[in-house]
């Protein structure tokens, strides 16, 4: 951790919120314009240190369910855009005290601050997870074309490029194509269907 420059001091990490916040403000605070620097010393002022000023910064560093909850207070009383300013605001300050070496990363990273439902994630493969995935269908009788197929639908998650290879013609290119196999060389097609190369992605999800 010390060599790749990653430590933190512990007793810098006690810092309270209100030192961090004041110090960037200082910082800052002649590049800012008149209007900027009242809106963001109001934002300080009213939000976010009376909510965390007497917190050790890496409390907050640990506390992201924390600054979620806060966020949901503050689209109780407040529009989505008002919300949006404060938070940017506070990660701001913390990504100053990640660069001071105060925090090893900032806890805003991943916090959601607009409303509306949660998307499903969606699980990719690892390279690793899609280099397998293929090895097995090449092994399975699809041979090359079954290897390539699988890595285009790992990288693009797309089907258009993976049937257009298939049938040796890219999307938009003629049949001349240089990735069209040549007579001679062309191996016999596999009796195994595109469904069994993407199952075998999916398998490695």
């Amino acid at each position: 951790m010390i060599k790749r420059r990653l430590w933190i001091d512990p007793r810098d990490a006690e810092t309270p919120f209100e030192v961090v916040a004041e110090k960037w403000f200082t910082t800052f605070q002649k590049r800012l314009s008149k209007g900027t620097l009242a809106k963001y010393r109001s934002q300080l002022d009213n939000h976010i240190i009376p909510q965390w000023g007497t917190w050790p910064s890496i409390a907050i560093f640990n506390g992201y369910a924390d600054i979620e909850e806060w966020v949901s207070e503050l689209h109780e009383d407040y529009e989505e855009s008002t919300v949006c300013s404060i938070f940017a605001l506070f990660s701001t300050v913390l990504n100053f005290a990640v660069r001071d070496k105060i925090i090893p990363a900032n806890p805003c990273s991943g916090v959601r601050v607009t409303r509306g439902e949660f998307e499903a994630d969606r699980i990719i493969a690892t390279p690793v997870q899609g280099l397998r995935a293929a090895m097995r269908l090449y092994r399975t009788g699809m041979g090359f074309a079954g290897f390539v197929l699988c890595l285009l639908y790992w990288r693009t998650g797309s089907l258009i490029p993976c049937i257009a290879l298939h049938s040796s013609v890219p999307v938009g290119a003629a049949p001349e194509s240089s990735l069209t196999m040549r007579a001679s060389n062309k191996p016999r097609r596999s009796s195994v269907g595109m469904g069994s190369a993407i199952s075998c992605i999916d398998s490695q999800n």
